[in-house]
């Protein structure tokens, strides 16, 4: 496998882990997850975050989700831009005067 192949291969899998955690993966998926995150600690690391939130989210009221959640046709509303590892949410950026 080149390079490039396995950098994608690792971003199709890291893609998934948000629906591991949830059990959203089939047994196939969930096979070769497993075995990738034998040998990938930043995609271990990763899961090790997102499962205390998957927890959450199983506990959460889902009226009182609803009425944080904007209205789809709430015009200021944007997705956010993605953030990669590293980055600083915009947030955390100091904005110039």
């Amino acid at each position: 496998m080149t390079r490039g192949a396995a950098v994608r291969d690792h971003c199709n899998l890291r893609v998934s882990l948000g629906a591991y955690v949830l059990d959203g993966v089939d047994a196939r998926e969930r096979e070769v997850l497993d075995a990738h995150l034998r040998d990938c600690s930043p995609c271990r690391m990763e899961v090790a975050t997102l499962t205390p939130v998957a927890r959450l989210l199983g506990r959460a009221d889902p009226a009182l989700v609803e009425a944080l959640l904007p209205h789809p046709d709430d015009p200021t509303w944007t997705v956010p831009e993605p953030r990669h590892e590293g980055q600083p949410a915009a947030r955390d950026v100091p904005r110039s005067r």
